[in-house]
């Protein structure tokens, strides 16, 4: 391994670790995390310059990249707010003045631009080995990650799954989209879609109303949007690092083969986790339903079908989403009361489930999918 790229796998590893500590600690309140993330931010993007130096980008292929991320934004937004004359409108933080502007549209750009100046600088170190620039992008996401999710209280297994939906999801095709713009077309694209994304809600006096599942989904289908047009308009020829250049459509058409199954996953999985449809998939936690299901997996529950003996019933019970298997059915005068039992509990639940407490049935298992939900529920509900 080449000098600078055992310095890029320092850093990379120096974000992780960050990221890590800056989530896992519960004393820092949100306003010192934005600070810590800012700064760290800034100074490794200094430091990072200062080390690699700067690889000069192609500036036709800046401009088609750039022309053809505007076009897919404007068009998300114009589609967007049409639909807001459907669904409604809601206001932003428009404008950012006070507390909006020092906590929240300020440390956006610093951190947007010092992450892209980043990326820019240990791409150019590390362009031509590949696993280095997937470790780069993954690491740059991860640290992303950091910084968004201190919105939210994770208290729960299915504010976790949220918070996987919403925030994880779109970052990671975010950071892939960033990294893919840097090494074709240099850092402005980039920057005109990061800046684009992150201050909207800042720039714009109103929005449409959407779920947030719904802007999930968005900001995944968006980024992958980008990448179709941008990899149409540019030349074939791909600049590498030296001035060179070679052929990019295999390499394209390989990545577009990836991206496509997992575009389709994320989507279909954030879809689920929402809810908005007659199916909810939620992680399980504990081992209550073993050998049907396990801590870890992650099930999907119908919320049109009627439940019956023998069923696997998802339920809210004091405020936590349990699955359990309905052993006893009531009738009542003020509709039906279910009694369940883990199967691999001794004996039966100790209370009455009431048809208003009822999610739906639970129709399919999906193996392991919820682990990284539940651990990260974990360690937020340990800090």
């Amino acid at each position: 391994m080449k000098r600078n790229e055992k310095t890029v796998v320092a850093i990379c590893t120096l974000l992780i670790i960050l990221a890590i500590i800056v989530f896992s600690i519960s004393s820092f309140g949100s306003t010192l995390k934005i600070i810590i993330v800012t700064l760290v931010a800034l100074i490794l993007a200094l430091f990072s310059h200062f080390i690699f130096g700067k690889r000069k980008s192609n500036k036709s292929y800046s401009k088609i990249a750039t022309k053809s991320t505007i076009i897919v934004l404007a068009a998300s937004l114009i589609v967007g707010f049409n639909l807001g004359l459907l669904i409604g409108f809601t206001r932003t933080f428009f404008p950012p003045v006070g507390n909006t502007f020092w906590f929240g549209f300020f440390p956006t750009i610093i951190i947007i631009v010092s992450t892209e100046l980043l990326r820019k600088a240990i791409l150019d170190s590390a362009f031509d080995n590949k696993y280095l620039v997937f470790f780069v992008t993954i690491a740059l996401a991860v640290f992303g990650i950091s910084a968004e999710v201190n919105m939210f209280t994770i208290d729960s297994v299915e504010t976790g799954f949220i918070v996987a939906s919403t925030v994880v999801f779109p970052i990671i095709a975010e950071s892939f989209l960033a990294t893919y713009l840097v090494r074709r077309a240099g850092i402005t694209p980039d920057l005109v879609y990061r800046l684009s994304r992150g201050l909207y809600l800042y720039v714009l006096p109103i929005a449409p109303n959407f779920s947030q599942y719904l802007y999930s989904v968005m900001w995944v289908v968006v980024p992958f949007l980008v990448y179709l047009l941008v990899k149409r308009d540019l030349p074939e020829e791909v600049v590498k690092q030296g001035g060179q250049t070679e052929k990019a459509r295999t390499r394209d058409f390989r990545f577009s083969i990836l991206a496509l199954p997992a575009l389709a996953i994320l989507v279909t999985l954030t879809i689920l986790v929402s809810g908005i449809f007659r199916y909810k998939m939620i992680a399980i936690a504990t081992n209550s339903m073993a050998p049907t299901f396990e801590r870890g997996d992650a099930v999907v529950y119908d919320k049109e079908v009627e439940p019956e003996i023998g069923d696997v019933l998802a339920f809210v019970y004091e405020g936590k989403i349990i699955t359990h298997r309905i052993i006893k059915i009531s009738e009542r005068t003020n509709g039906k009361v279910y009694y369940t039992k883990g199967d691999a509990n001794n004996t039966s639940d100790n209370y009455e489930i009431r048809e208003d407490l009822v999610l739906g049935k639970v129709s399919y298992v999906v193996k392991y999918i919820g682990f990284p939900t539940v651990l990260f529920n974990e360690i937020a509900g340990a800090t």
